[in-house]
């Protein structure tokens, strides 16, 4: 493989991690306020003004 494509598939990776992480973290988030999946993104749209994961 060449630099460049090491590098994308890196990122990727980086990326897939990134997403796991965020959803473990807003399970976590959710388990200590006592809220569920549409809540947490309602809350999120509240608070950031926009698009939530």
């Amino acid at each position: 493989m060449t630099s460049r494509h090491s590098l994308l598939a890196q990122i990727g990776a980086d990326i897939v991690r990134f997403q796991d992480a965020s959803a473990e973290f807003d399970a976590a988030v959710g388990a200590v306020l006592a809220l569920g999946r549409a809540e947490l993104t309602c809350l999120a749209q509240l608070h950031f003004g926009g698009p939530a994961p």
